[in-house]
């Protein structure tokens, strides 16, 4: 089966403000749901790891979206992202079942103190155990998140990087001000905080030195002229 790569443009190739509607064999007045067969939809990460998802599930992606609307015979994309990321886009779209409605409102509730996992919870709200559960365990790997909100953001899953830019606005606002610069260190693997990186630590000012005295004769007493540079022939 040839397998169809599709970059993150692809969103912004819809019709211009004024241009007449693109021929489509799924852009009908009755909108795409209404025409479209359900079936098992492909996505491949760039190291080659396939997940099928039904392909309603997986048009919570404006990427997927595009491309099954310009393309009816379209089964499969490919993802520029690992496998491991990948597959926590799938989980996220099968909890979803094609209605990426997740939202996390602001200003953030709670306060500084509380332990940060309760916190997360406190932010995502009530009823929406499933999604912090989910961000917490994959942010535990700062590296993970960033790579996940990279990629939510690269294929528009609304709501996923509605959840990873929440994480790191909670991490930041209610971390304690002494772990601001320690708490989104890449390095970081397991949640836990590692020792602040020595780069980052406050180097000791050097002392002043005290001004050396100087003599009102030295600065009256002519300079000697200097000779001049001897002809060389």
């Amino acid at each position: 089966q040839q397998q169809t790569t599709v970059s993150s443009e692809c969103v912004g190739s819809m019709d211009e403000p004024g241009d007449p509607p693109s021929a489509s064999p799924l852009r009908d007045v009755k909108g795409i749901d209404d025409v479209l067969d359900d079936f098992d939809f492909v996505l491949m990460s760039k190291d080659k790891k396939e997940f099928k998802i039904n392909v309603r599930w997986a048009m919570i992606s404006h990427v997927v979206k595009v491309a099954v609307e310009q393309d009816s015979n379209c089964r499969d994309l490919q993802f520029d992202t690992t496998g491991d990321i990948l597959h926590h886009i799938i989980a996220y779209m099968r909890q979803c079942e094609g209605k990426d409605s997740f939202e996390i409102k602001s200003p953030l509730k709670g306060e500084v103190g509380i332990a940060l996992p309760q916190q997360w919870k406190v932010v995502c709200g009530s009823g929406n155990e499933w999604y912090a559960e989910f961000m917490w365990e994959i942010a535990k790997n700062r590296k993970n998140l960033m790579l996940l909100t990279k990629a939510a953001d690269q294929y528009a899953i609304r709501g996923l990087l509605n959840l990873c830019t929440g994480m790191y606005a909670t991490f930041l606002k209610f971390c304690r001000f002494e772990d601001l610069d320690r708490i989104l260190d890449p390095n970081i693997k397991d949640g836990k905080l590692l020792p602040l990186r020595e780069e980052l630590k406050e180097q000791p000012q050097p002392e002043p030195q005290p001004e050396q005295p100087t003599n009102d004769d030295d600065q009256q007493r002519p300079v000697a002229a200097q000779p001049p540079h001897p002809i060389l022939l």
